[in-house]
């Protein structure tokens, strides 16, 4: 703990002519910082590939639940989603015209330095 942890929010959107989308697109977070999920108006399912990472395979939320925070831990790692209606399944990194996709980046290319010890 005190570790000068951050917490990155990441919102997810659905607009009926553009489809789901994450804010921001391409998120960085530092080693041992917080990713928190939300939804803004929509209910989602997001996937990430590789699932040995601590997403998971996939994360399902209703927009009136709680963020979902994601200890992202100590490693150098990128991962790439994917975004579908709840309890639905998409494969990252599917470059399908309708399904979004980006990364996400932890540890390494995130900022200068590595922070206090």
């Amino acid at each position: 703990m005190g570790n000068g942890n951050e917490t990155v929010p990441m919102t997810v959107n659905y607009n009926p002519s553009q489809g789901y989308s994450l804010n921001p697109k391409d998120p960085k977070i530092k080693k041992n910082g917080t990713a928190r999920i939300n939804g803004s108006n929509c209910d989602f399912t997001i996937c990430f590939n590789p699932t040995n990472t601590p997403f998971g395979s996939c994360i399902s939320m209703h927009q009136t639940d709680p963020a979902k925070d994601v200890d992202v831990g100590d490693s150098n790692y990128t991962l790439t989603y994917c975004i579908t209606n709840y309890g639905g399944s998409c494969t990252p990194p599917g470059m399908l015209a309708d399904d979004p996709t980006g990364t996400i980046k932890v540890g390494s290319g995130t900022g200068t330095g590595t922070g206090k010890k």
